[in-house]
C-alpha cells in the first residue's frame, strides 16, 4: 500500500508507543467483505433485481424519528420477519481516555472506502442471458464524513453523512484476465465521474467504466461487444444520521436527519462501533519486527463498514508485524504489515432457515495508524475468498453461481480535519 508521495516521508524511529485498535484494526476493510456477499446481491437501488425494476424496500424509520435499540427490537418482535432487527452484541468497554483521544470533539473524520472483487469463472444469467462462464468484476466506493458533536469519554454523539455510495460491475466473455485496479492513491475516487444515478442499470458506452476500473489498461475489453457494464448509486447515498454510542452498550440510538431508513439501513447503523479506533489497546511497546495476533472477532467494524445490512460473525485471527514508522502531513504513523501466511478469517451468517453463507478470507497488506490521533489513517488489504457454504442467490443475484475463489481487495483512507 502506498499513500501519495506528497503525503508521506519515512522515519527511522521504531520505538514509539503504538496502539492498534481492536474492532477497527482494519476499519478500512470493511470495507467490506460482507458487502461482497450481501450488497452485491442487492442492486444499487436497494432491491434484489439487477435491472432495478423491483420496488424499493419498506421504510421503517422516518426522517427525524429517533429510534432506540431496545425500541426497535420490541417493535420488530410484532412485525414481519423480513424487517426484524439483526443487531450484534454490544462491543466491550473501552475507557474514557481512549475514547477521548480517538474521537476528538468538534472535528470531522473524512473517510473513503473502496472495494474490488473479481470472479474469473462465474455465471450470471440475469445479465448475460445464458449460463456461459464469464468474468465478473465489481467496484464499490463509499465516501463518509463523521462529525463528532460531543464526546465526554463515555457517550459520543456523531453526525454521519454518506456523501457518496457507488457500485459498478463489469461482465465479459473475453478470455484475457480482467484485472481490476484501485490504484496506489487510496484517497482517490474512481467512480465519481461516471454519471451514476439512483436508477441502476446497464451503462453505455462501457469504455469509461472499464478504463476507470482497470486504471486505463482494459482497452481489449472495451472493443469486445460481449462486455457489459452495470451500476448506480445505492440507497445509502446521501443519507445523514445522528448516532449515539455509550461505552459498553454500542450504538444506543439512530436518528435519520436526511431521508428515511429501511430495515437493512437501520441495522447497518445500529451495528456501527464509533469507538473502533480506540478499542483494545494492543502491544503498546512494540518495536520494528515485533509480531502479535489479533482476534478476528475484533475486526467486525472493519469488514462491515461498506455493506448495508447486519454484520456476519467473524472468527479466526490476523497476525501483524511492526514496520518502520512513517510521517504523513507532519503526523507520525505506525506501520503494520498484515502477514497472510498466519492470517485467516471466517465469515458466517446464520438466519432462522440456517446458514446463509460461510467463507474464509486470508488477507495480506499494510496499515498506517496515527500515533498522535489514535485512528487508522489508511489500509490496503488483498486476498482470496474461499466459499465453503453459500445459499443460492446470495452472491450476485439468484441466477448467479461462482466457480472459483473470488479475489477481494479493500482500501481505507481517513483524514481528520
Amino acid at each position: 500500500m502506498r499513500v501519495p508521495a506528497s503525503l508521506r516521508s519515512r522515519s527511522g524511529q521504531t520505538n514509539a508507543t503504538i496502539i492498534i485498535l481492536g474492532v477497527v484494526v482494519m476499519l478500512l476493510l470493511a470495507v467490506v467483505l460482507y458487502l461482497v456477499i450481501r450488497h452485491v446481491s442487492k442492486s444499487p437501488d436497494g432491491d434484489g433485481d439487477p435491472d432495478g425494476d423491483d420496488p424499493p424496500e419498506a421504510e421503517v424509520v422516518k426522517e427525524g424519528e429517533k429510534i432506540n435499540r431496545e425500541d426497535a427490537q420490541k417493535k420488530d418482535a410484532k412485525s414481519d420477519k423480513k424487517n426484524k432487527t439483526k443487531v450484534l452484541a454490544a462491543p466491550p468497554t473501552v475507557g474514557e481516555k481512549s475514547i477521548k483521544e480517538s474521537l476528538e470533539e468538534g472535528r470531522t473524520y473524512h473517510v473513503l472506502q473502496r472495494m474490488a472483487v473479481r470472479v474469473k469463472k462465474g455465471r450470471y444469467k440475469k445479465i448475460w442471458g445464458s449460463d456461459e462462464l464469464i468474468q465478473i468484476g465489481m467496484v464499490r466506493e463509499m465516501k463518509i464524513s463523521r462529525f463528532i458533536e460531543s464526546n465526554d469519554g463515555k457517550t459520543v454523539v456523531e453526525r454521519r453523512t454518506i456523501e457518496a455510495d457507488r457500485v459498478v460491475e463489469i461482465y465479459t466473455g473475453v478470455g484475457k484476465e480482467l484485472e481490476l485496479d484501485l490504484g496506489k492513491e487510496l484517497n482517490k475516487e474512481l467512480l465519481a465521474n461516471l454519471g451514476l444515478t439512483r436508477k441502476s442499470g446497464l451503462i453505455k458506452p462501457v469504455r469509461p467504466v472499464v478504463l476507470a476500473l482497470t486504471a486505463g489498461k482494459g482497452e481489449e475489453f472495451t472493443r469486445d461487444s460481449s462486455t457489459k457494464a452495470h451500476g448506480g448509486l445505492t440507497t445509502m447515498d446521501g443519507k445523514v444520521v445522528k448516532l449515539t454510542q455509550v461505552d459498553g452498550k454500542g450504538v444506543t440510538s439512530v436518528t435519520p436527519l436526511s431521508g428515511s431508513l429501511s430495515a437493512r439501513e437501520r441495522d447497518f447503523f445500529f451495528n456501527r462501533n464509533l469507538f473502533s479506533h480506540a478499542d483494545k489497546l494492543l502491544n503498546e511497546t512494540a518495536k520494528r519486527g515485533d509480531e502479535w495476533t489479533i482476534d478476528g472477532a475484533l475486526l467486525t467494524e472493519l469488514f462491515s463498514q461498506v455493506f448495508t445490512r447486519e454484520s456476519p460473525s467473524i472468527k479466526g485471527k490476523v497476525k501483524v508485524e511492526r514496520q518502520d514508522d512513517t510521517t504523513v502531513n507532519g503526523e507520525k504513523m505506525a506501520t503494520f504489515l498484515i502477514k497472510q501466511s498466519d492470517s485467516e478469517l471466517e465469515f458466517v451468517e446464520e438466519e432462522e432457515e440456517g446458514v446463509t453463507f460461510r467463507l474464509t478470507y486470508r488477507p495480506r497488506g499494510e496499515m498506517l495508524y496515527s500515533l498522535q490521533g489514535r485512528y487508522i489513517h489508511s489500509s490496503d488489504l488483498t486476498g482470496e475468498m474461499v466459499l465453503k457454504q453459500v445459499r443460492p442467490g446470495i452472491l450476485f443475484g439468484t441466477s448467479t453461481s461462482i466457480m472459483d475463489e473470488p479475489k477481494l481487495r479493500v482500501t481505507y483512507y481517513c483524514e481528520k480535519k
